[in-house]
């Protein structure tokens, strides 16, 4: 069986952290398996560990691409609205509460999708310190989208933002499929957007 380059383990492990993000969110960090998430990508259950100390450091990758996955979001909504602060968080609370982002886990926040599976972790499970050290990065750009000019006002109120748009995803996301669900995207919508 003929060697594999550098540069393809390099790709490979890219495409294992990839699939690992989308699939965590879409069934969650104990959903998924090793050879499911390796067949996903077409590599054997073997290579997984050629790649990876074990499931928990690729976790904490799929995590920081997840959040990184969303960085790139709220950075083409910026572009998309010109720069104008104000306008990109409207763009945010819409694309967040929107029914598409409801039906797509796999490709959507990761706060919505991992942070109550992540809080039933035990206590010393590292990825406690990852989701809340990708949390605060996160929060960084969120608070430069508020109207406030102080920071800490900033940052409170994107925390207190961030945690409606969470826990409206996901009641909305337990409810899917009854009036009820598209009810909280909109009275959520109508509350952040002050409709």
């Amino acid at each position: 069986m003929p060697r594999v380059s550098k540069e393809q383990a390099a790709r490979h492990r890219e495409e294992i952290i990839q699939a690992a993000a989308r699939l965590f969110r879409e069934r969650g960090l104990d959903g998924v398996s090793v050879p499911e998430l390796m067949e996903s990508v077409g590599l054997t259950h073997g290579g997984f560990y050629k790649q990876f100390a074990s499931k928990d450091e690729l976790m904490a990758l799929a995590l920081d691409e997840a959040f990184r996955q969303s960085n790139e979001l709220g950075k083409k909504l910026r572009q998309e609205q010109n720069d104008d602060p104000a306008a990109t968080l409207r763009a945010y609370i819409e694309l967040y509460l929107s029914p598409q982002h409801r039906a797509d886990a796999g490709h959507g926040c990761p706060n919505a999708a991992l942070c109550t599976e992540i809080g039933r972790a035990d206590r010393k499970d590292p990825i406690h310190g990852d989701y809340a050290r990708n949390l605060g990065k996160s929060m960084e750009s969120l608070s430069k989208l508020m109207p406030e000019r102080d920071p800490a006002k900033a940052r409170a109120n994107a925390l207190a933002t961030q945690a409606l748009l969470t826990g409206a995803m996901v009641m909305a996301r337990a409810s899917q499929g009854h009036p009820i669900s598209d009810e909280i995207l909109q009275a959520v919508k109508a509350k952040l957007l002050d409709k």
